[in-house]
Formats: structure tokens, C-alpha cells, sequence
């Protein structure tokens, strides 16, 4: 009997470990990418290429450290930092492909067009993908699953502001941002409360006349070197810590974060709590605020032609730039709606992977969350759960509690914590998953 075809479609960090764990499972892998290299938004592009989502700037370092992204089974190199910068990401999901033998699963420069259900998809959970190579004509195959593995990181997202079509300076979506200096000798302002608006508006301070960081309602600031010089994430992710009630842990996490940076003073204060509010990993922000070349402001209520004015009636004249590091939106141009919604607040899955509508359970979304804490590791929990049950040796509820759960918004902690519980439990063997790494919470992810 010849084993099940899964198309995947990317072949980004979560197309890569699917990739695999369809191996694992004795699935047969054929894995579609756009572009012409693996690993997604990891690749650098000093121009932004029309089309792309999520993309990487000079500035970036991650937000969590070595320790808590690596595959279960694959461990970054000793000799790299605790913290990395997207060269050394790219090397550890290059090495991961050759070492795991996953390039000849991969076709490049092809396109994922269509994916519609087969005339016998009731009873045979089957697929027609339609892609087109680079140069050559659209083909068509049959697949027996399919894991969509494009991301969230598909399609900026700027906010409706007024008067911002009337402005005349530069507006960008943080995804063209490529490097503070491009911005020397002028005045920009930075809108957002989370990372990539903290390293833009720093990056940017260093070169240019005068940076504003406007943010809707503050954010929570954490340092990534820890006490004793280990990583933030790794103290913040010990067990112990989600042995303690929340309300305490709580507590102690904003005493220890208050106590590195003042939040109040520099403008940077939310009114949310830690862990209900948004947080931004950088290092220097506190430092640029306090020699005056950053400064922070709270959410913009208009724009005029060479300026901006802020909901508590302050002002920003020839102003010359404006950055939105605003989030994104989902986007699955190759399959129906009804499956796959085109925004965050239709899509519906069971536990964020399943969509709970369907009659046979043969498509799987697997990256499709945002995560605090580190991605990879949930992204591989969720690879491998997806191929088994593509297997046959792990199974869903009835559609019924599943479209139930599924639309459960706003308990995503619970959720997750649910989905840990059915990993441990025998369903799928840790084999070193090493899910102690971090308590992962799926964000929403509405942007901004």
C-alpha cells in the first residue's frame, strides 16, 4: 500500500518541520515554495520585494534565546550567543534541511494557486492543488492532506487614521524598514507597542533628528540578559513559575521589570498588567529615551499634511516620516474562505490548527499562531500532532465540540494548556520535545 501524499505549502521554519514529521510518520512530503530558497522571512533583502509579509531589518536580534527556539532533535551550535541575529537563524534552518535530507522534498519557485476539495472528498478527505513552477504551465495533482504553512505574517496591517492620505511625508509598513540610518537628519514617527516598534524607533534614534515612539497604551519593556547573566527567557519559563497563583507571579514580574526600567518615568507605562498588555524585548530603548533622541507618545488622533497631532493635544510639525509597526493580517489567497478565513477574527480552528468544518480532517494550518515565547518548538508539537493524525493513529472529536472549542476566543491560554496536557499524555511521544522550555500563550493576534 503506498503511503499518503501531503502537499505543504512553504517552506518556512513551520514547512520545514512538517516536512519531517510527515518522514517520521512514513507520510510521502511534497513541499511547494514561492520563492527560490527555504526558511522564509529568516532570508534578508536589503529591497522589499512586492508581495512580502513579514521581513528582517540590520537592526534585528531575537526575542527568545537559542535555548528555548531549537527543534527538539536539533540543537543550535554551542558556539553561538544566547541571543542571535537572523544570519545565524538562517545557518541553524539551513543545517536543519541538509542534515534532516529535506531539500528533495522541496520544490522551489513554485506556486500554490488553488487548493480545492476532490469530487470525493466526503469520503476520502482528498485535494486537487493546482501550482505553477516559475517558467512552466499550471499543473494539477491530487493529495491525500495538506498543511498550509504560510504564517500570519502575510499582509501588513496599517490602522485607519485621519487625515493620514493627506499627509505628504513618507509612510511605511514596518516590513520596508530595512535600517535606521535611512532616516538621518529627519523627524519620524514610530507607531506601535511591541517589538518591531521598539528596535525601529532605536535603530532609527541613533541617525535621524528626532524619533516618536506612539503607542495606543503603553508596553512592558523586558531586558533580555537576566540576573546572573542567563537569558530573560529562560528564568521567566522555569516551571516553578507556573506553579505559583498567577496573580503573584504577576506581581513579581512587574517588580522585577519596573525595577530594571522606569516605565513611568521614560513614558513607557501601561495601563494593562503584565501579561495582559503588550511587551516589547529591547535592550536600549530605556537608554535612547533618556538622552533625548527618542520620545514616547500616546495614540495618534489625525494627521495633516507635514505633521501629526496625538490624542492629548500635543503636536509634531514637519514631521518627514512615519513607520507602522502595526502588526499583520492573515491572507490564504489559494483556498476557499468558508475554510480558511482571510482574518483573525473568522478563522476558526481547533486548537489553532484544525479547521473544525471540514468533514475529514486532511488540512492542518500549522504556524498559524503568534506566540509568547519562542515559535519553532510549537510549530514542531503542532507538525507532528497534525501527521498523526493524518496517519490515522490519533484522532479529533466529533465536529461538533471541536467547532465548539474552536470558537472559544479569548481563552487561548487554556486552549494551549489543553493541547500540552494531550501531548504528554501518550498521544505523541515527547522525544526530548523538552516542553518545559516554555509556556507558550497563543495571542489572538489581532495587530496593533
Amino acid at each position: 500500500m503506498s503511503s499518503k501524499r501531503v502537499a505543504i505549502i512553504g517552506a518556512g521554519v513551520s514547512g520545514l518541520v512538517s516536512i519531517k514529521s510527515c518522514l517520521e510518520e512514513g507520510l510521502t512530503p511534497v513541499c511547494f515554495e514561492k520563492s527560490d530558497r527555504i526558511a522564509g522571512l529568516w532570508n534578508y533583502s536589503d529591497i522589499p520585494r512586492e508581495g512580502d509579509g513579514g521581513a528582517l531589518y540590520e537592526c534585528l536580534v531575537t526575542n527568545s534565546s537559542k535555548e528555548m527556539m531549537y527543534f527538539s532533535d536539533f540543537p543550535f551550535k554551542k558556539e553561538y550567543p544566547p541571543y542571535l541575529t537572523p544570519p545565524l537563524v538562517l545557518n541553524y534552518y539551513k543545517d536543519y534541511a541538509d542534515h534532516f535530507e529535506l531539500h528533495k522534498y522541496i520544490k522551489l519557485k513554485t506556486t500554490v494557486t488553488k487548493v480545492v476539495k476532490s469530487e470525493d472528498f466526503s469520503e476520502t478527505g482528498r485535494w486537487i492543488v493546482r501550482t505553477q513552477e516559475e517558467g512552466q504551465a499550471e499543473k494539477q495533482e491530487i493529495f491525500d492532506a495538506i498543511m498550509v504553512c504560510t504564517g500570519i505574517y502575510t499582509k501588513p496591517f496599517i490602522p485607519d487614521c485621519e487625515g493620514l492620505d493627506q499627509f505628504q511625508g513618507e509612510k511605511l509598513h514596518s516590513n520596508e524598514f530595512r535600517r535606521g540610518r535611512d532616516f538621518a537628519g529627519k523627524t519620524v514617527v514610530v507607531v506601535g507597542d511591541s517589538h518591531s516598534a521598539g528596535d525601529v524607533a532605536t535603530d532609527s534614534s541613533r541617525h535621524a533628528k528626532k524619533v516618536y515612539l506612539s503607542m495606543r497604551d503603553g508596553t512592558w519593556v523586558v531586558l533580555r540578559m537576566g540576573p546572573g547573566a542567563m537569558t530573560s527567557d529562560q528564568i521567566a519559563n522555569k516551571r516553578f513559575n507556573h506553579v505559583i497563583p498567577d496573580s503573584l507571579r504577576q506581581f513579581i514580574v512587574e517588580k522585577i521589570v519596573q525595577s530594571k526600567i522606569d516605565h513611568e518615568k521614560l513614558g513607557l507605562k501601561s495601563s494593562r498588567r503584565m501579561f495582559s498588555g503588550s511587551v516589547m524585548v529591547n535592550d536600549d530603548i530605556h537608554n535612547r529615551i533618556f538622552c533625548g533622541s527618542l520620545k514616547c507618545k500616546p495614540e495618534i488622533q489625525s494627521f495633516s499634511k507635514h505633521g501629526v497631532k496625538f490624542v492629548d493635544g500635543s503636536e509634531v510639525n514637519d514631521l518627514d516620516a512615519v513607520v507602522f509597526a502595526t502588526g499583520y493580517n492573515i491572507e490564504f489567497p489559494f483556498i476557499d474562505g468558508s475554510i480558511l478565513a482571510d482574518n483573525f477574527k473568522d478563522l476558526e480552528l481547533y486548537f489553532h490548527v484544525f479547521p473544525p468544518r471540514l468533514e475529514k480532517n486532511t488540512l492542518a494550518l500549522i504556524g498559524g499562531v503568534a506566540t509568547v515565547g519562542a515559535q519553532g518548538p510549537v510549530f514542531e508539537l503542532q507538525a507532528r500532532w497534525a501527521t498523526r493524525v493524518f496517519k490515522g493513529v490519533a484522532s479529533l472529536p466529533d465536529r461538533k465540540p471541536c467547532w465548539k472549542m474552536s470558537g472559544q476566543k479569548g481563552n487561548s491560554l487554556q486552549e494551549i494548556r489543553k493541547t500540552q496536557s494531550f501531548f504528554s499524555s501518550g498521544s505523541i511521544s515527547r522525544r526530548n520535545s523538552r516542553s518545559d522550555r516554555c509556556e507558550t500563550k497563543v495571542l489572538e493576534g489581532a495587530p496593533y
